[in-house]
């Protein structure tokens, strides 16, 4: 199903190649390396250029052809105190806590324009998502729910799921004339032999 959406890494299929999304890219990870207490901040870290995956981190150093220099930031904000560090963007020096290997360097997600998979799931079935998320917050609603705000998510149900009834509608009048025609067709080409 997902080849109908354009994930698929198929020739003719150019709106989202496979190489676009992160889930396909060398990824490392500002919380797992401070887990293994390979950084700090205010630390500038060589990450290796990826031949294989995972990679590695090592001190900053000159004879390391083949890294880049990251340089680790420190959140000043008093209320932020479990994401304390991040990696600093190469490109755009933007606070990220993952970057991407992407054309042969280290990005954040926006430098390197990367979308996620899930962003292009369904994307011809307009409203479907919005459907299966308001589908999922009734049922998880708890009784003390307002009953208003119960009504309020049940109407706009109502109204995605008759305009996905009325898309499917015309999907197959669509069908039923394609197939009418071909009918015609057939039958015309029996009269003429």
């Amino acid at each position: 199903m997902a080849g109908c959406f354009g994930l698929l890494d198929h020739p003719q299929d150019n709106r989202v190649p496979a190489s676009r999304l992160v889930e396909n890219t060398p990824t490392i990870c500002v919380f797992q390396t401070a887990r293994q207490h390979r950084i700090r901040a205010g630390d500038q870290v060589q990450i290796a250029l990826p031949v294989g995956y995972p990679t590695g981190l090592g001190p900053a150093s000159e004879s390391e052809a083949k890294s880049q220099t990251i340089t680790i930031g420190q959140h000043d904000e008093p209320g932020i105190v479990a994401a304390r560090i991040y990696f600093q963007c190469p490109s755009c020096s933007r606070a990220c806590y993952r970057l991407h290997f992407t054309d042969d360097a280290w990005r954040c997600r926006l430098c390197a324009r990367l979308t996620y998979a899930s962003q292009h799931r369904n994307r011809t079935l307009r409203g479907y998502n919005r459907i299966n998320y308001l589908r999922r917050r009734l049922e998880a609603a708890p009784a003390r729910r307002s009953r208003r705000l119960r009504l309020k998510l049940l109407l706009e149900l109502g109204d995605l799921e008759e305009g996905l009834r009325a898309y499917f509608r015309r999907i197959n009048d669509v069908l039923e004339a394609r197939e009418n025609a071909r009918r015609r067709k057939a039958k015309e080409n029996e009269r003429g032999s």
